[in-house]
């Protein structure tokens, strides 16, 4: 079921910067993030093409993670995956391996989830949210129907990696020439036996001469057989030591968000038994690349902070690395502060220039310590505590019908600080 979304969503994403068709299943954060970048890309008159491919060897894995009436599922795949970017006159290339590992969270009810009437959900055309027991009639702000299964499963994140080792395909051939080596080798033991047999018994020279020959051509096709697939063996673990070696070199500064995951559970979870890495994660990508596309960050309920941002002003792509390195969580008053950092690797355009290097941002985030966490809450699709409204509080602090203030940090992520580092 998960691999046909896979491609179902991969394909839809290589097409959703040529068509803007958003790709089936993608969350609500992850197609904000979409439309946003999409939008820059229009402003600074640059096209965005994503090559996606599968590949010969998939090599799926899964991971599930269970929480409440909802669980994530981490996958991965192997796909041939390149970014061109291009303002007419010239182009960069993202393509730094003819393999590289695809991963994608997804987020799902559980079947075991008992009475679906108190799963939270957020209707697809206005984006009011609220327990399914209230949609049992419709939307009760626009009147829209629609099943649970429309909603869910939804990605909630996607990202690359390269992967620089051998094809696994070398793997099999190195043990079917092993277990040909060890049966050509028995072969040949066995007419050297019957050759000496034959010597013994008959003894004529003809016979000498025949056997003889015999058993030095089974014996130099067993010893050639041997020499090849020594050198095989030798190229194939060349190869893997080299391709090991890069990806160490690519990845050695990211050696400290090995264990990020684990850490952030360990301290989250006791206030927040709901919490898990892997919705973070990808609420944390969507909203940095929401914050950095947007054209007005100040009335972006999803930043708080005075940083210096104009940098982000030239931002094209931001391309995840795969790793957040989790610093320290700190409780003051009632809010639970979080430092941690983003392995990214952006590309810029500035004076009709790309410019690709690799970077990291570290953040502050900050979220009401008795916010428990709701996988399926966005900023984009905001219930007002005072009128009850639903607004995109992404673009608006205030309700725009009763005009109260609204501060995302008593419900979910707000980022309050974001330094930029080599």
């Amino acid at each position: 079921m998960y691999g046909n979304l896979r491609d179902d969503f991969l394909y839809g994403l290589s097409n959703f910067y040529n068509t803007g068709k958003q790709p089936p299943c993608a969350s609500l954060n992850m197609r904000r993030a979409l439309d946003e970048h999409r939008k820059r890309l229009a402003k600074k008159g640059v096209t965005y093409s994503e090559i996606i491919k599968p590949s010969d060897e998939p090599r799926e894995k899964t991971k599930k993670h269970v929480s409440n009436a909802f669980f994530t599922l981490e996958t991965e795949a192997h796909y041939n995956v390149a970014t061109e970017i291009s303002d007419g006159v010239n182009t960069i290339r993202c393509d730094d391996s003819g393999d590289d590992v695809v991963y994608i969270h997804y987020i799902d009810r559980t079947m075991s989830a008992g009475d679906d009437s108190k799963i939270p959900l957020i209707c697809p055309n206005c984006s009011h949210h609220a327990d399914a027991s209230t949609f049992s009639g419709g939307c009760p702000m626009c009147g829209t129907r629609f099943k649970i299964d429309d909603l869910y499963p939804c990605v909630n994140a996607c990202y690359t990696k390269a992967y620089l080792m051998p094809s696994q395909t070398g793997r099999p051939v190195l043990k079917k020439g092993l277990l040909a080596l060890k049966i050509g080798g028995g072969i040949a033991l066995g007419i050297a036996i019957l050759s000496f047999l034959i010597m013994i018994m008959f003894g004529t020279e003809v016979l000498k001469a025949l056997a003889t020959a015999n058993g030095v051509f089974v014996g130099s096709s067993v010893i050639s057989t041997g020499i090849l697939w020594l050198i095989f063996y030798t190229i194939y673990s060349v190869k893997s030591t080299a391709g090991g070696i890069r990806m160490t070199a690519r990845e050695i500064d990211m050696r400290s968000t090995v264990d990020t995951g684990k850490r952030m559970e360990a301290v989250i979870c006791p206030l927040d038994p709901f919490f898990t890495y892997d919705v973070f994660e990808g609420k944390i990508l969507s909203i940095v690349r929401t914050i950095a596309y947007s054209d007005n960050r100040n009335n972006c309920s999803f930043y708080c902070g005075n940083d210096d941002l104009m940098f982000m002003d030239d931002l094209v792509d931001i391309r995840y690395r795969g790793g957040i390195e989790f610093t320290r969580a700190d409780i003051v008053g009632d809010y639970l502060h979080v430092l941690a950092t983003l392995y990214l690797d952006n590309v810029y355009y500035r004076d009709r220039q790309f410019i690709r290097k690799q970077e990291n941002f570290r953040l502050e985030l900050v979220r009401n310590r008795s916010v428990k966490t709701n996988p399926v809450f966005t900023a984009y699709s905001t219930n007002c505590p005072h009128c009850g409204a639903s607004f995109d509080s992404v673009l608006s602090k205030t309700c725009p019908v009763c005009g109260s203030g609204f501060e995302l940090a008593g419900q979910d992520w707000t980022i309050v600080r974001i330094l930029r580092t080599a």
